[in-house]
């Protein structure tokens, strides 16, 4: 049957496109093979003329291979897909490795680095080995899968081994290599042959003219002579190979740069050349980017020279070094000007350091006067000051920079670059290179290489600009400590390590009578000075401070002697000393610190006169003591102890039950009860009131008080103390107390009112019955509120209200009272004051005079009761100024210890306070200079974060809050490689400026890029967000630098405050021993930070009602104390705990421990043992008196290298 043709080819289209469908499905087959791994490698081979091929990791067969490497194998493209590549390799390599173990440790370098080069002997489908060069990159997105290039080296080494001559067949050799050589008959054609170069230099065959001086016109005029001297060499037979590398002018004006071999491979009989075989290689990409790299060397040379230099130079000569800088760069770059300014952005000026001027610049004119205004708005100082790095071309700039546009052409600029000088992240200032012709015409293109090198040499200028600064503000400082010493009211001298004083300010020549040319001609040990021991004895020369210090090398402190001015005026000194030392640690001078104690030493003798009448006095009070051995148990009496008893020391027999025979029957089991109590351990000291039966048959009245001394196990080894013979005492109580009911028999059952008033408040405090029946109250609920003032007539309350205010005692005074029902009546009042819990009360009697006989009676009884009161109040009266009169002695003596101890610290005390003042001063400086860079930048942040889509402003936001997280500043080496690592990681990443991102990450302490910044650093605007973010990063830094010393110098002035106050107040307060001690700790900062290691063991303890400045003393005598027994070298331990109803303190230290033979007498007054004149042995005797004041107890425990003192203080106030 016959098919119509329209037939015929409508079944040939079906059947086309039922193929063209299954190749379809195929190809989609196939797509999705490589869509479910992951990799499109179509583009990546089919677009490569290199030999290229996806191989597999684990296994090492191809996954992928593109058409170029086809005709390398020889094998179809199904064929290498089944094959590995180990497959195609031989055996052994050229160098004798195994193939198989050789490639296995390729494949591991490009598994860890992720990339290696090596070369490599292939067999090909003949199993004709051929060698290549081999490149192994890792994909980036697959840890599976690595690229492979492979380079076909038999050209390369047919060539070289054709010009070395080795080679024996070089008719094989010239039919493999034909399409890339040249042969040129030198007979027939006078010029090196050029058809090789038509495509090289973009010309046609028509238009490249065959002749010499057309080939000599395209060769740059600098290489033309050379590259002929080396032709007519090989043609004339002195050199075997023509090799040139040499520049040709191509087609469009650019020069090319060419590589030429060739050798003459035949001569006539005459040894004239006649034939030349060579090649021709564009060589620009090679010649460019090795002078590219020579660029880069020397930018990275002079970038290190110039640091090395501005580190390691004087301050002094930092300015002519940074002028030789600004010169360099400008040089080096080929620009025709470079300038140096610094911003004064709170005055707005620029000052011009420094210019260079090309000589051969057109225009040699200042850019700028050495100081000028500067606009903040300005396009170029806007830039700048946000700190970005601009290159900018004269036609770039925005039509609205009227003013930038006119500087640039005034002085002939066309293309300028602006490196901001920054320090801390503020911009100080800038430099700038200038050129007068556009940017395509200069030779640097300034790119990230380039800028970021600009960007280290401003960093190091901004730094030797600001050591610079820094050292002239340390000249500075150290003149006006010149001058501080001059004008010290302390006496300062220095003194030469041979004794000689080369210093002495105004203070010294005051206390020490001379003027300073007198005083530098005495030594420390002149004998005009007539230097004794503080008591008058002998000075022996290694008490000398100068010496102990020189050949201690360590400070001394509070050394006394006495010496006699240059006026023959005997006067009493103490010495601090401290050396000075070199790099070397050897002593180049020595500073002392000379104090005029005087008056304060006749004080201190005064007050210990003062002691020796009281310790006379107890005598006269006929106290005794007593000594207890109670592993003998035996009983030691005074003389005065028997006499109490009124039985000698012979008749005593010295044992403990003849004690306890002379107690009277019903004190027996108390007085037992509180020994054993001690014995115990829970109460060291003893203290108890008994009876006895004396000698003469009368009952007396006994107080003794003693201590429990124990081993260091703590079993007790002795008791000792004191009797005092109380009887006359316990009747003045007895009478007191009968006194007492008498009294308030009188004040239930009196005829007249009595009433309390406060006579601040005026209110009724307390009322007798009288008073209720007199004024005509049902109840003393009902006097309660009612106003004192009611109870009388206004006359008679101006009266009353005068005395109240006046605190004025009064008797008989004839007043007009107020009954509740209104009635008055005539009284006889007396107003009387008293003290009770440390207020004033004022007592008010009022006699109802209605009846003259009672009036009688009662004025009667008013005289005896003043009488008897004022006698009362004079005894009073003298008993409490006897106890004042004690009590200012002590104050004065512990104040005095402790100004002394305050006058030794004040200096170490000011350095801890300067420091953090002068980091708020810069910080706050900081922080203005922020503010103006928030405030400019703000609108624009805003902006960008509107317009962000929702991942990057998450990713932005979640950045900023690790930002404003306080991190450690990088300085230095480390910050430079922190910046190198960052600068890795965002090249892995794909970035495309890692410089910029690096420095601004590690300006804000960053390590490491935060997997949360990424998204919104991909951005369009990351470098406006990342400079927004560097600002806030800033500004977090410096509060957290402020608060910081505002802390330390709050914690400084808190306590140097306490330590200093003192009162005298006799009411205890509640106060927090740990913030006791932690004053004290604080104090001593300077001190304990040298050389002493502090450990604090504070239980949560409540506060006590005790006296703060009194306990303030103990802590500073204890742990001065420490620190002197150490050396100020050691370790102190402070603990706080409860034990049974005390709070316990103890202070341990690791000196060389308190003797056994000393240790009783340390709490003794005037017992030290320190040097002559460096303590006055009442320190710990005080602390023994305030605890005791506190009803407290003191304990010493003491072996080599440990001591403890514990101090045990009652939680509650003693009944």
């Amino acid at each position: 049957m016959n098919r119509s043709p329209k037939k015929e080819k409508a079944e040939d289209m079906s059947g086309e496109l039922r193929k063209a469908k299954r190749r379809i499905k195929a190809l989609e087959a196939q797509l999705k093979n490589r869509t479910g791994n992951g990799f499109f490698f179509e583009e990546l081979l089919d677009c490569s003329p290199t030999p290229t091929a996806i191989l597999d990791f684990s296994s090492g067969k191809f996954r992928e291979v593109n058409a170029a490497i086809l005709p390398l194998f020889g094998h179809s493209r199904n064929e290498l897909l089944k094959r590995k590549m180990i497959n195609l390799s031989p055996e052994l390599q050229p160098d004798g490795q195994k193939s198989r173990e050789l490639l296995s440790s390729k494949l591991e370098v490009c598994r860890q680095n992720g990339e290696v080069s090596f070369c490599w002997e292939y067999l090909n489908s003949n199993n004709f080995s051929f060698p290549c060069k081999v490149r192994f990159s890792k994909l980036k997105n697959s840890e599976s899968l690595l690229s492979v290039q492979i380079e076909d080296l038999r050209k390369r080494k047919a060539i070289d081994s054709l010009l070395s001559g080795t080679h024996e067949r070089f008719d094989l050799l010239i039919k493999d290599l034909s399409e890339d050589l040249w042969v040129w008959d030198i007979a027939s054609n006078p010029i090196l042959p050029g058809e090789e170069l038509d495509d090289i230099l973009g010309y046609s065959r028509k238009e490249l003219i065959r002749n010499l001086e057309f080939w000599k016109a395209l060769i740059h005029p600098k290489d033309a002579r050379r590259t002929l001297t080396l032709l007519q060499q090989t043609l004339g037979g002195k050199k075997d190979l023509f090799d040139a590398d040499y520049r040709m002018r191509g087609k469009d004006g650019t020069y090319k740069w060419i590589l030429t071999r060739g050798k003459v491979i035949e001569r006539a009989e005459t040894g004239q050349a006649t034939k030349m075989l060579g090649f021709h290689a564009d060589i620009s990409k090679q010649k460019k980017a090795e002078e590219s790299d020579r660029i880069k060397r020397n930018l990275e040379a002079l970038t290190t020279s110039i640091s090395t230099e501005l580190i390691n130079l004087p301050s002094h000569e930092i300015g002519e070094a940074i002028h030789n800088t600004i010169d360099k760069i400008c040089k080096f770059f080929q620009m025709d000007r470079a300038n140096l300014v610094l911003y004064d952005r709170e005055r707005l000026k620029r000052t011009l350091l420094h210019e260079y001027i090309n000589p051969k610049a057109k225009n040699k004119s200042p850019s700028w006067p050495e100081i000028s205004d500067i606009n903040p708005d300005s396009f170029l100082t806007k830039n700048l000051l946000l700190n970005k790095i601009i290159t900018l071309d004269i036609r770039e700039i925005p039509d609205s920079s009227v003013d930038l546009k006119t500087l640039l052409n005034t002085v002939g600029i066309k293309f300028l670059v602006g490196i901001p000088l920054t320090l801390a992240g503020r911009v100080v200032g800038a430099i700038g290179l200038n050129a007068e012709r556009h940017r395509n015409e200069v030779r640097h293109k300034f790119e990230e290489f380039e800028i970021f090198h600009l960007r280290t040499i401003g960093e190091v200028i901004s730094n030797a600009l600001e050591r610079k600064k820094k050292e002239e503000e340390l000249h500075a400082e150290r003149d006006l400590l010149a001058g501080i010493m001059d004008t010290s009211v302390a006496a300062i001298t220095v003194l030469t390590p041979d004794g000689r004083i080369s210093y002495a300010n105004s203070s010294a020549e005051r206390i020490l009578g001379l003027s300073a040319e007198n005083l530098k001609e005495r030594t420390y040990n002149s004998v005009e000075w007539k230097s004794t021991s503080i008591d008058g004895g002998p000075w022996q020369p290694e008490d000398q401070p100068f010496l102990r210090v020189i050949n201690s090398g360590e400070p001394v402190f509070d050394v006394r002697h006495a010496i006699e001015d240059g006026k023959g005026v005997r006067k009493y000194l103490s010495i601090n000393g401290s050396p000075i030392k070199n790099d070397l640690g050897e002593v180049t001078s020595l500073v002392f610190l000379v104090t005029d104690i005087t008056d304060s030493l006749l004080a201190e003798r005064a007050l210990k006169e003062s002691e020796e009448r009281l310790r006379l006095a107890l005598n006269a009070a006929n106290m005794g003591t007593w000594s207890w051995n109670l592993k003998e148990d035996s009983i030691h009496w005074s003389a005065n102890t028997g006499h109490l008893f009124g039985i000698s020391l012979d008749e005593f027999g010295g044992k403990s039950e003849h004690f306890f025979d002379l107690i009277h029957p019903d004190d027996l089991e108390k007085v037992r009860a509180t020994v054993e109590l001690s014995l115990s351990g829970k109460n060291d000291d003893f203290h108890i009131e008994h009876r006895i039966f004396h000698r003469d048959g009368t009952v007396h009245w006994m107080e003794g008080k003693g201590r429990v001394y124990r081993e260091i196990d703590g079993d007790p080894i002795r008791m000792a103390g004191t009797f005092t013979d109380i009887t006359d005492r316990k009747n003045a109580e007895n009478e007191l107390k009968a006194s007492q009911l008498r009294f308030q028999a009188f004040y239930r059952f009196a005829n007249e009112a009595i009433l309390f008033l406060n006579p601040r408040t005026e209110r009724i405090l307390d009322t007798n019955p009288a008073f209720l029946n007199i004024f005509g109250f049902a109840s003393e609920k009902e006097v309660q509120g009612v106003p004192a003032k009611s109870l009388f007539t206004v006359e008679s309350w101006a009266t009353v209200h005068t005395r109240l205010r006046s605190f004025e005692s009064a008797d008989n005074l004839e007043l007009r009272t107020v009954r509740v029902d209104g009635t008055i009546f005539p009284a006889i009042g007396s107003i009387h004051f008293y003290n009770e819990k440390d207020s004033y009360i004022a007592a008010v009697s009022l006699l109802d005079t209605s009846a003259i006989q009672e009036v009688e009676e009662l004025k009667m009884i008013n005289n005896e009761i003043s009488v008897r009161n004022k006698l009362i109040e004079m005894q009073k009266n003298e008993l409490e100024e006897t106890i004042e009169d004690l009590k200012r002695t002590q104050a004065q003596l512990i104040q005095s210890e402790k100004m002394a101890a305050l006058g030794q610290l004040i200096a170490g005390i000011a350095h801890e306070i300067n420091n953090p003042i002068g980091a708020i001063q810069a910080s706050n400086q900081n922080l203005q200079e922020c503010l103006v860079r928030f405030q400019t930048l703000l609108p624009e942040v805003q902006s960008i974060i509107s317009r962000m889509p929702y991942e990057e402003m998450e990713s932005f936001r979640n950045f900023l809050n690790q930002v404003r997280q306080i991190r450690e500043h990088l300085a230095g080496i480390e910050e430079r490689r922190v910046k190198k690592e960052l600068i890795q990681e965002f090249e892995a990443l794909g970035f495309q400026s890692p410089y910029m991102f690096a420095d601004s990450l590690a300006d804000m302490g960053f390590r490491t890029i935060p997997k949360e910044a990424v998204p919104f650093l991909k951005s369009e605007r990351a470098t406006t967000l990342l400079e927004y973010s560097s600002i806030e990063s800033f500004f977090f830094t410096n509060t957290n630098t402020i608060q910081i010393a505002v802390d330390r110098v709050s914690k400084i002035l808190y306590a140097l405050k306490n330590f200093s106050h003192f009162d005298t107040g006799s009411t205890k307060i509640p106060a927090s021993l740990q913030e006791s001690i932690e004053t004290v700790l604080t104090i001593y900062q300077n001190q304990l930070k040298k050389g002493i290691q502090v450990t604090k063991e504070y239980d949560d303890i409540p506060k006590i009602l005790c006296y703060p400045d009194d306990l303030l003393h103990v802590w500073t005598n204890l742990i001065y104390n420490s620190l002197q027994a150490m050396d100020f070298r050691g370790r102190i331990r402070i603990r706080t705990y409860t034990q049974n109803e005390e709070v316990a303190v103890e202070i341990n230290d690791s000196g060389p421990g308190i003797p056994e033979n000393i240790r009783e007498k340390i709490f003794q007054p005037f017992f030290t043992t320190k040097p002559p004149g460096e303590g006055s042995g009442l320190g710990l005797d005080i602390v023994h008196k305030i605890i005791t004041k506190h009803s407290g107890r003191i304990e010493v425990e003491s072996v080599p290298g440990s001591t403890t003192f514990r101090v045990f203080l009652p939680l509650l106030p003693a009944e």
